[in-house]
């Protein structure tokens, strides 16, 4: 487990909804992201929802960056 990542930025992967699903469910558990940048991902609705779930619920970060993540809500 590494506890001493601040930021993150990832870009053009596709993770699919159940890689957003795993990414949202660390961001529920973690204890020092504070900012994530998701570039060019093609999460679709359901997996940036899932992201979004997590993200509400961290109590540490404090930005979530998504652009071009090919949602449509």
């Amino acid at each position: 487990e590494n506890s001493h990542i601040k930021c993150l930025v990832i870009s053009v992967a596709t993770f699919g909804v159940e890689g957003a699903k795993h990414l949202g469910e660390m961001l529920r558990k973690n204890s020092s992201l504070t900012r994530l940048t998701l570039l060019s991902m093609g999460l679709g609705d359901e997996g940036a929802k899932c992201i979004i779930a997590g993200a509400k619920v961290s109590k540490v970060l404090e930005g979530l960056e998504l652009k071009g993540v090919a949602i449509t809500e």
